[in-house]
């Protein structure tokens, strides 16, 4: 795994010095003890493929539109009693 250094420090078990923003690769048990001591972060695999087109106004609309029906229908209940 690798992970971000996010400030220096010395590994007495491995004898290994990291620095405040190096990237090193570790295995998972040391990757996770880093982050659970708040001595840095993992970075994730990420692969690259294909580019992904993503329509951000159809989403928006959609969203507007579904939270709107919502109110709409609190309205309605509030209403009628």
């Amino acid at each position: 795994m690798k992970v971000k250094i996010g400030r220096d420090f010395y590994d007495k078990k491995n004898d290994v010095i990291y620095q405040q923003g190096q990237i090193a690769t570790v295995k998972k048990e040391i990757a996770l003890w880093m982050v659970r001591n708040n001595l840095g972060h993992i970075i994730p695999n990420v692969r690259v493929l294909r580019p992904v087109k993503i329509d951000n106004k159809k989403s928006e609309k959609s969203k507007a539109m579904e939270e709107s029906q919502i109110e709409d229908r609190m309205l309605r209940g509030t209403k009628n009693k």
